[in-house]
């Protein structure tokens, strides 16, 4: 009874990871579908779902080894989202802002940063379901290229972002070192650490 009454309840979710919210058999069905090669050390489907305490950030990054070869293609991207989406509904969420690496999608499918984000744009303005979603880029401490936001910022600068796009996030591991002149860059670009 109290489960229903939780679920029952409108909710918003301000910091939901893409590729942890999409179902187990989606996942199953994609990689089933379009062939993709599970890495060798990795044990699926039980090292996708971190549902346990792990030893160590190794251990809790390790369903990344697998998840980090999605998206091939913008139908896959749409996928993940509606699947997701539709996931959130069923608890009750009627607004979320999903995190995501523009720099894993602009990898995998081998497109430009503007390509990239309008990826993003696209899928927030054909959503029909009834959960409103918004992205917050993530950009990777450990990968940090001062150079490669700067792409970012230029780019959000130039497509029709403001809808879709509310967001960069430096994700990962926080005692990682940044730039000392990230903030100084961030606030000429009218953004900031804050």
């Amino acid at each position: 009874m109290e489960i229903e009454y939780f679920r029952s309840l409108r909710k918003r979710e301000l910091h939901c990871h893409l590729s942890g919210a999409f179902s187990m058999k989606f996942i199953e069905n994609l990689i089933k579908e379009n062939k993709i090669v599970v890495p060798k050390e990795f044990s699926f489907p039980s090292d996708l779902f971190i549902n346990r305490p792990v030893e160590n950030i190794v251990d809790y990054f390790k369903p990344w080894q697998l998840l980090k070869l999605l998206p091939i293609g913008y139908s896959q991207f749409e996928g993940m989202v509606k699947n997701s989406l539709l996931e959130l509904v069923k608890d009750g969420v009627e607004y979320v802002e999903f995190r995501y690496s523009p720099l894993t999608i602009m990898n995998n499918n081998n497109i430009s940063v503007e390509e990239c984000l309008n990826w993003f744009i696209s899928v927030v303005d054909n959503n029909i379901m009834p959960i409103d979603c918004r992205f917050i880029l993530t950009v990777s401490r450990e990968n940090l290229d001062v150079l490669f936001l700067n792409k970012i910022l230029d780019a959000l600068v130039n497509v029709e972002y403001r809808k879709a796009i509310v967001g960069v996030d430096l994700a990962g591991n926080e005692t990682f070192i940044v730039p000392n002149d990230l903030d100084f860059f961030l606030r000429e670009q009218n953004m900031s650490l804050d």
